[in-house]
């Protein structure tokens, strides 16, 4: 199982097998010991703690591991070997982009950690040297000759399906269920991990009634269980104007003036303080992979929209989204959200 993401180079993969009564059985790809203390450093040192696949996003990404398609053995330099002698590698250069890459999505986590967000907390972010110097990015070449790249936990991108918000909007005042697919950390009103959301009153306007109090959406925050999408296209604008476009975009995926208030209120000022923002969006379909609905009485019309922010120094150019605003027939449930980088 394979998602590309065009914006990093990376492929996230992972193993799994399909059994006659349709049952999926992820697989275990473990090629290389990831506990660094057992490693013998090259210049000397030692370190404690794991690696992990870089992996973003908000998925079960337990099994998953990542590839990068687009380097060469040139760009890698032995630093540590295994307790089973394998080579462990890191990039040769600090420009490297993969290096980049990790060392932006460390330090926007960093930022989000140390905002007003939460006032409590101020925590060392290292430069991009420091970072590269402490080997931060690894890798591993596999019997296939697939470079396997991998972050020192400590420098792991932290996140979570941030603040996705469910609205219910039945052609009758009706009782409704809804259960999602993701193992919930932060919710309201209270989401019950065994029943879910059960017996909410739900009427045309989008009014909510759940245990005698009134509500307007229904929020959860947690990882998905399923995989998380890759990036296929996005758009990249100067930062200046990225508000505006997520307002446009949001639009144009059928979200009303509600709705998109609701997630600027929360989602700009998460907007990453660099000159270039990357807005990818996901797709209902993505999302019914990620982190799938179940809803009772089933609705006719499904809109679930999903953002993946990165701050960029420089402007690039990626496949251009399409999107679609499908036409609210019927019981309509609409859920947005996003992903966030970095939590404390």
């Amino acid at each position: 199982m394979e998602k590309k993401n065009v914006d990093s180079g990376l492929t996230t993969f992972y193993y799994a097998v399909d059994l006659p009564l349709g049952t999926r059985v992820t697989l275990g790809y473990e090629p290389i010991a990831e506990k660094v203390d057992d490693y013998t450093w090259k210049d000397g040192t030692t370190r404690t703690g794991t690696i992990s696949s870089i992996v973003r996003g908000c998925g079960a990404t337990g099994m998953s591991i990542s590839r990068a398609d687009d380097v060469t053995d040139s760009d890698f330099v032995a630093v540590a070997t295994t307790l089973e002698n394998q080579t462990i590698y890191g990039l040769k250069s600090v420009d490297n982009p993969l290096v980049k890459l990790a060392y932006d999505d460390y330090a926007q986590a960093k930022s989000y950690v140390n905002s007003d967000n939460y006032p409590d907390n101020d925590e060392i972010v290292l430069t991009q040297q420091e970072f590269f110097d402490d080997h931060a990015v690894l890798a591993f070449k596999n019997a296939a000759d697939e470079w396997l790249i991998y972050t020192q936990d400590d420098y792991a991108l932290v996140g979570g399906c941030g603040k996705p918000v469910v609205y219910l909007y039945p052609t009758t005042t009706q009782t409704v269920n809804v259960r999602v697919g993701a193992d919930v950390t932060v919710s309201e009103p209270y989401y019950n991990p065994a029943t879910g959301w059960k017996n909410v009153i739900a009427q045309p306007n989008g009014t909510l009634t759940y245990n005698g109090i009134t509500y307007d959406s229904l929020f959860w925050e947690g990882t998905g269980h399923g995989t998380y999408p890759g990036v296929s296209s996005g758009t990249v604008v100067p930062r200046a104007q990225a508000a505006a476009t997520i307002r446009a975009q949001l639009t144009a995926q059928g979200l009303n003036t509600k709705e998109s208030n609701d997630f600027m209120a929360f989602w700009e000022s998460r907007i990453p303080n660099k000159p270039y923002v990357q807005l990818a969006w996901f797709s209902t379909a993505d999302l019914n992979e990620l982190a799938p609905l179940t809803i009772s009485p089933k609705p006719q019309t499904t809109i679930r929209v999903f953002l993946d922010m990165r701050g960029l120094d420089s402007s690039k150019t990626l496949p251009t989204p399409r999107f679609n605003a499908p036409a609210r027939n019927g019981f309509t449930v609409v859920e947005w959200g996003g992903l966030l980088s970095g939590k404390p």
